[in-house]
């Protein structure tokens, strides 16, 4: 499937405190969504207050979908590993939100969504900008090149502007007083890059372990975890480092059998989301076993 733009609703200042709300109100929908709508309505700049069906179900959620921090429905909507670890590094100690902190780590994580699902427009703003040799980029020029690239029917002014409005947010590009003009802060997009760090096999394999001993005999589990909660449980401990296809990818990368253990994996008896796809089947399980 060919990647497409976003398609977020949220202004980019209010998903801090979306996700602090969530977080505050985990396994209570009705509480959270209250607490979301207050939280809208008073941040709210509109004369008539928005409905909490429209503000709340077809604005605010969606767009941490989209964003991939949220996951679940009703009672069973949580932050997903990347939403936590996003919220904890935008907290100070007393937990109140610092804006600084969280443009820094949301610009770490707006580059790498883009590159992993959608199409890439912090890359491309840059290159147009090494190209043309100039630090300013005009919408119209931008569009012509994503529909170059990626066909004419991707391209939706509305949905890229709403876009530019989180790049803007995190630094990446910034208004210079022109309609449709912007220019581009080509060291905020790279400091972004280099902040994204590679994941050794033995700093994975270590994590892995590790995790996976905490999870195997508890719940009754009896050595057999389900990946999903492993995955979730390594991106964790990793930081925000770690993302789902990072950790799959490892995973099937990795020796599963060494001098120490041997690891094995089990398909579920009935069908169930989150699992692991390798060789060509999907398994849901996963096992460790120590040789010594």
């Amino acid at each position: 499937m060919k990647k497409q733009l976003p398609p977020i609703k949220s202004r980019p200042e209010a998903i801090p405190f979306l996700l602090k709300k969530i977080s505050d109100n985990d396994g209570n929908y009705a509480a959270m969504s209250d607490s979301i709508y207050d939280f809208l309505c008073s941040a709210s700049k509109r004369k008539k207050k928005p409905t909490k069906k429209n503000s709340v179900r077809a604005v605010a959620l969606p767009t941490l979908r989209h964003l991939y921090l949220i996951d679940g429905f009703g009672d069973d909507t949580i932050l997903t590993a990347r939403g936590r670890v996003l919220l904890s590094k935008s907290l100070e100690e007393r937990g109140n939100i610092l804006d600084y902190c969280f443009r820094k780590a949301f610009a770490e994580y707006l580059l790498r969504l883009e590159r992993e699902y959608y199409i890439p427009v912090s890359d491309i703003v840059y290159k147009i900008s090494n190209i043309s040799q100039k630090q300013t980029i005009n919408i119209f020029n931008l569009m012509n090149t994503i529909s170059m690239e990626y066909g004419e029917s991707f391209v939706n002014k509305n949905r890229l502007m709403r876009w530019l409005g989180y790049l803007k947010y995190v630094g990446f590009i910034e208004d210079i007083g022109e309609t449709d003009i912007f220019h581009v802060n080509k060291h905020q997009i790279k400091a972004a890059e280099l902040s994204e760090a590679k994941i050794n096999e033995t700093e994975f394999k270590k994590i892995l372990i590790d995790e996976y001993h905490k999870l195997a005999f508890s719940d009754g589990a009896l050595g057999y975890v389900p990946i999903p909660k492993l995955r979730y449980n390594a991106s964790i401990s990793f930081d925000g480092r770690l993302w789902d296809e990072d950790f799959d990818r490892l995973l099937r990368e990795m020796k599963k059998e060494d001098e120490e253990h041997i690891i094995g994996f089990s398909e579920p008896m009935s069908r169930k989301a989150g699992g692991f796809h390798m060789n060509e089947r999907y398994y849901y399980y996963i096992i460790m076993r120590d040789k010594k």
